[in-house]
């Protein structure tokens, strides 16, 4: 099919009509190579070649038996589901991921196990995500491009929020691309965290877990930490969605990356963030069995770097929790800064909707393009990936 594309294993051969052919050969030894066979299940033979790692699964190339055509497919080993919650997470993300089908959506093509393990069967993604696509653009990327990366993002939430769905981990690494080269296609992938909602009359869906990526989480989430206080779970895809905005217009993250600080061990900054804006009061902290201050234990360094990483994480919460983001340089589109704005909104209610996103003015300024952008390189090649599945 023109302008599609194929990862090659050990033995293929490219063959260019009326000249030469080639063989690709993996440089390890035979040994190497022996030992690690394909697996035939069902109508897929899964490779060993690996295209990605997660914290609990590897990504694998596969390829459909008859036809050849390839896919990705996540291994999960069957020895991490150890207890019913975890079983339950699973079964949670194969039937949302089952519902979807979207030319952004990272789609569920089949599912296998055998005894070691569970397959799932995804669309193929080959370029990598928008955070390596950024830092690989000298850091930023160009108004235009990255004003069609995001209007595809957008579609992509604003289908899921229409279906139920919130996908609780939406960030640049989440974001795939399906083609090199400028303009890309995308798609959200990783739905491991997604939940499913039903809305009830004009009260908005509520969740009180707290999951996600530090960096990425909106200040309602973190304060499930302290106070187990519900939020919409919405607003945390559209605060996420202005913090990956953010970079990729800046090249730099909004809040610092923080990749040092754990989640875990935020409780009492979150609190004191809290206290300190009059959310709660020590007689409150007390009444829930509450440490009123913390404990810092120095295992290694001197105090001077313990009290740095006590107050470095603090600074973290604050600028979280009260939507201190760093600024966006002047030379960047002023419509695209309120864009980030609305969607970095402290206070949920206020926040830009994900059905809002396309009336903005930096959306509507280029709104025929995008759209003939979006029909020409998305949904016509959506269509032809669709039609060579059948």
């Amino acid at each position: 099919m023109k302008g599609s594309f194929a990862i090659l294993t050990h033995g293929d051969v490219l063959q260019i009509p009326g000249c030469q052919s080639f063989t690709y050969v993996h440089l390890v030894k035979e040994d190497q190579l022996a030992a690690k066979e394909s697996v035939e299940l069902k109508r897929w033979r899964i490779s060993s070649r690996v295209l990605g790692t997660g914290s609990y699964a590897l990504v694998l190339l596969a390829s459909d038996s008859k036809t050849g055509y390839q896919v990705a497919c996540k291994r999960q080993p069957k020895s991490l589901l150890v207890n019913e919650e975890d079983r339950k997470n699973l079964r949670r993300e194969y039937k949302l991921l089952k519902r979807l089908t979207h030319p952004n959506i990272n789609k569920l093509i089949d599912w296998t196990q055998d005894e070691q393990h569970v397959y799932f069967l995804m669309n193929l993604v080959c370029a990598g995500d928008l955070f390596n696509y950024v830092c690989g653009n000298h850091g930023r990327l160009t108004d235009s491009e990255a004003k069609f990366i995001f209007y595809q993002l957008a579609k992509a939430v604003q289908y899921l929020h229409a279906k139920g769905i919130a996908h609780r981990d939406i960030k640049p690494e989440n974001v795939l691309l399906l083609n090199y080269g400028r303009f890309p296609r995308i798609q959200l992938g990783d739905f491991g965290l997604a939940t499913g909602f039903q809305l009830v009359g004009n009260q908005p869906p509520r969740s009180s877990s707290l999951c996600g990526t530090l960096v990425y989480l909106s200040s309602e989430a973190l304060r499930v930490k302290v106070t187990g206080e519900e939020y919409d779970p919405r607003g945390l895809d559209l605060w996420a969605m202005g913090a990956t905005l953010h970079l990729t217009l800046s090249g730099s993250h909004p809040f610092d990356h923080g990749d040092h600080i754990n989640l875990e061990h935020l409780q009492f900054q979150i609190q004191q963030h809290l206290l300190e804006s009059g959310v709660i009061d020590r007689r409150w902290i007390r009444q829930h069995g509450l440490e009123e201050d913390e404990e810092l234990i120095m295992l290694d360094g001197s105090v001077a770097d313990m009290e740095y990483a006590a107050k470095a994480k603090q600074d973290l919460v604050n600028r979280i929790m009260g939507a201190v983001y760093t600024e966006i340089d002047d030379y960047v589109n002023q419509d695209a800064k309120k864009l980030v704005a609305a969607l970095l909104h402290p206070e949920p209610a206020r926040r830009l909707r994900a059905s809002q996103i396309m009336s903005s003015a930096w959306i509507q300024s280029s709104a025929t393009e995008l759209g003939n952008m979006y029909e020409a390189r998305v949904l016509s090649k959506f269509e032809q990936e669709r039609r060579a599945m059948e």
